[in-house]
């Protein structure tokens, strides 16, 4: 597996290939830095809300969905998260990875320091807008913009391809963000049937 770097990230994006590794909008070359590029906040966003229930069930199927509202900002309107809050989003881009690319998300170094953190892994062959989970790790709220550059993506060139069609995905193309489908997990399956 091989980070790759700014020249290589360059000539990727020049090409910006819908067989290869695809990305748009691009709003500014400058995105890209030595070793990632920064992705943006969207604009949709599912809040953690606290309801009548009392507590997210995984035996559920409404359980999950009825913790969280929807929201949506335009671009450079702000949007506030609060201490202990996690809001479901997602990039600005749309993106297409080829079978041989692996993502690594983080939130950039300045988002950090204000209290929000976040890391992901997008598999290869993923299409779609990235998803993030937010979560607000201070005492402040903060305010966050449609739009602002947000996470720090390192892209890795694998050895070999992958299949990540080989099987039924949860998570695929979404342009706007998804909830958690961890209902569907064939494990929970199983320890519902147990647990009746």
């Amino acid at each position: 597996m091989k980070l790759l770097t700014k020249n290589k990230l360059n000539e990727i994006i020049k090409n910006n290939d819908i067989r290869g590794f695809y990305i748009s909008p691009l709003l500014d070359i400058n995105q890209i830095g030595e070793i990632s590029l920064d992705l943006r906040l969207g604009f949709d966003f599912y809040v953690s809300v606290n309801t009548r229930y009392s507590k997210l069930s995984l035996y559920d199927e409404n359980g999950v969905g009825a913790c969280f509202q929807i929201t949506k900002r335009e671009f450079g309107e702000p949007f506030l998260l609060f201490p202990g809050q996690l809001v479901v989003t997602n990039t600005f881009e749309y993106i297409k990875l080829p079978e041989n690319i692996l993502v690594e998300l983080n939130t950039r170094s300045s988002v950090n320091k204000i209290g929000i953190s976040f890391n992901s892994i997008v598999q290869p062959g993923f299409t779609g807008c990235f998803p993030l989970e937010l979560y607000n790790n201070s005492n402040n709220v903060i305010e966050l913009i449609a739009g602002m550059r947000l996470v720090q993506a390192r892209i890795y060139q694998l050895d070999e391809k992958t299949d990540y069609l080989d099987r039924d995905r949860k998570y695929f193309c979404h342009i706007k963000p998804q909830i958690s489908k961890i209902i569907s997990d064939e494990d929970n399956k199983r320890f519902r049937k147990l647990n009746k």
